[in-house]
């Protein structure tokens, strides 16, 4: 979603911190998955080892101006919400990294209000686009479908 903020070792930087991200509550979930391999897609570096520096340090110094560091922010917390839930581990883990970032508090949470929303858009959007045309359902096949997506979100 930020990628175009990123340059190509930053890009790294992120994937590498992202699969620590899906590991830190000890679920990997499809949703994380996805997210991350739509990431890897996005950047065009999915024939380029994209995940090679998993499990290395990052030096988070490669993060040097404001818009990589939002950019780095927002996806990770994005990636931690596919799954409609910030687990502790996982904020831990984005704390340490952003940490060493010169944000406010007040943009920390800004920064988690506003990922909240993106990863839900997401996922929204998502739907939409695998989802079958409802052309030709009637009212109660339409309300029924919708009733069901509802039911799966909260599931």
């Amino acid at each position: 979603m930020f990628l175009h903020y990123l340059d190509e070792d930053q890009r790294r930087g992120l994937f590498a911190l992202a699969a620590r991200m899906i590991a830190a509550d000890k679920v990997v979930t499809a949703q994380e998955v996805d997210y991350l391999n739509s990431l890897i897609m996005e950047s065009g570096m999915e024939d380029d080892e994209p995940l090679r520096d998993k499990g290395k340090p990052v030096d988070l110094t490669i993060f040097d101006t404001r818009d990589t560091q939002v950019a780095l922010a927002m996806e990770l917390l994005i990636l931690a919400n596919t799954d409609k839930h910030y687990d502790v581990n996982e904020l831990i883990l984005w704390d340490d990294v952003i940490g060493k970032f010169p944000l406010t508090n007040i943009e920390r949470e800004h920064l988690r209000a506003n990922a909240k929303i993106a990863a839900l858009l997401v996922k929204n959007v998502e739907e939409l686009i695998d989802e079958a045309p409802v052309s030709g359902l009637t009212d109660e096949e339409r309300r029924a479908r919708a009733d069901r997506r509802q039911n799966n979100r909260r599931g």
